[in-house]
């Protein structure tokens, strides 16, 4: 069901409609790094600026983009998701070992700010 997901809908919405920033170049002076990135482009973009293409390739690419929705590529996704959601909840109702990793279960608390231990309240009288 991810792989699914991820090799349609979101493969296609990701390359043709996300852009990215990519590092051009990245120099020291002194304790500093000094990093610059070329504007921010979709893969799509990119594979046409790259002029590597045939142009019989080129202009496949060109109709398949035409022909792509975003809003729609994001209604699959959002699909896909809630399925995938609906099939972990039902394994765990059903008793079926599905792994999930805690970061991706829903409702998880957040790993990247763990709860720190209470510190014990030294005004209260303890009996």
């Amino acid at each position: 069901m991810i792989n699914a997901l991820y090799g349609g809908a979101w493969q296609l919405y990701h390359n043709h409609f996300c852009p990215s920033f990519k590092l051009v170049e990245k120099r020291r002076e002194g304790a500093r790094q000094i990093k610059r990135h070329d504007k921010p482009k979709t893969p799509y973009q990119r594979l046409l600026d790259a002029d590597t293409l045939s142009a019989k390739g080129r202009q496949a690419l060109e109709q398949a983009h035409g022909a792509l929705n975003p809003f729609a590529l994001k209604r699959q996704i959002e699909t896909g998701l809630k399925q995938i959601a609906r099939a972990v909840r039902a394994g765990a109702r059903s008793g079926d070992s599905v792994s999930v990793p805690p970061a991706l279960r829903f409702g998880a608390p957040s790993t990247t700010s763990p709860e720190r231990p209470r510190e014990p309240n030294l005004t209260t009288k303890v009996a």
